[in-house]
């Protein structure tokens, strides 16, 4: 009884500590299909010998962690991308523990099957 009290008074504190701030930057692609998550494209500093000015060249596949899954697409399917979402303070919420089900009362039972009934030449049920 302890242990169930101690997790039920601290879960509510547990909870918001446990959370993960998430990037929400949202992509809308040529069709209108939209979602969010961090976006991350493989790029490569490159310095101009006569200017000394330094460019990034963005290479490869542009993704997209929505820390379910990793999105990858081309850069000609993308549509626009949103930043500026106010949906950035979202926060991810994980619970790391499980309470117990020492105190959960016994289910009672969904069907109950008195006798089976023999087979056909098909293979059914009489």
């Amino acid at each position: 009884m302890r242990t169930f009290r101690f997790c039920f008074l601290w879960a509510p504190a547990l909870v918001f500590l446990a959370a993960a701030g998430a990037d929400g930057d949202v992509i809308i692609f040529k069709d209108g299909f939209s979602l969010q998550g961090k976006i991350t494209q493989e790029n490569e500093p490159y310095k101009d010998p006569l200017s000394d000015n330094v460019v990034v060249l963005q290479k490869g596949f542009i993704m997209l962690d929505d820390v379910a899954r990793r999105i990858s697409f081309s850069h000609t399917e993308l549509g626009s991308v949103n930043k500026n979402d106010p949906s950035n303070n979202l926060e991810i919420v994980k619970q790391d523990f499980r309470l117990g089900r020492q105190f959960a009362a016994q289910l009672p039972g969904i069907l109950e099957m008195d006798e089976a009934t023999p087979w056909d030449a098909k293979w059914e049920r009489l």
